[in-house]
């Protein structure tokens, strides 16, 4: 009788861990899911950064996140490589969407010189506002983030509903803006 508990009881975790594993699709190992208590559900109060001035985009004080405006924010840094391909791919697509979508996508260029950062970003050929946490006090001590890139979504109240740690496709940056903006 024992052995037919154990071998049930473990039949039963196996079916539950696939289960849970098809239910949250195919993995990445360059990109996952924020453990939900870490981050998500979290309220960020506004955050006053400088801007970087590089290209047309002048430099200045930008707060994020604006009251009653999804945002979207992309940490990363002019010197990791998942951000050297991600920062030039996501700055095009984000150009293409950002006159449609009622949402603030902010760039932030995190524990980082602000010459190499202008440099990259000028040859990734970024057109976005840029924001400068160079000492790291917003990436490391308001989101506890150690690693680049990051993205993180917000809703329109401020409160965090994902965030993607490693290089963000498309498809998950559409879907992501999609679901803070069905948030009230």
């Amino acid at each position: 009788m024992m052995f037919v508990s154990l071998g049930l009881g473990t039949l039963v975790a196996l079916v539950t861990i696939a289960l849970v594993s098809w239910a949250s699709g195919p993995s990445s190992s360059t990109s996952t899911t924020a453990p939900v208590a870490a981050i998500v559900g979290k309220v960020i109060a506004p955050i006053s950064l400088p801007s970087l001035a590089y290209g047309s985009q002048p430099a200045g004080q930008v707060t994020i996140p604006r009251e009653g405006r999804a945002t979207v924010l992309v940490f990363f840094a002019s010197w990791c490589g998942p951000c050297q391909e991600e920062i030039p791919r996501l700055s095009k697509y984000v150009t293409m969407l950002s006159p449609t979508l009622p949402v603030d996508i902010r760039f932030v260029d995190a524990n980082d010189s602000v010459a190499p950062a202008q440099a990259f970003l000028t040859a990734a050929h970024a057109t976005s506002v840029v924001l400068s946490d160079s000492n790291g006090n917003v990436t490391s001590g308001i989101f506890g983030f150690q690693t680049l890139p990051e993205t993180v979504f917000l809703s329109s109240r401020g409160v965090v509903t994902r965030a993607i740690f490693g290089s963000v496709s498309n498809a998950q940056f559409a879907s992501a803006v999609t679901e803070i903006l069905s948030q009230k």
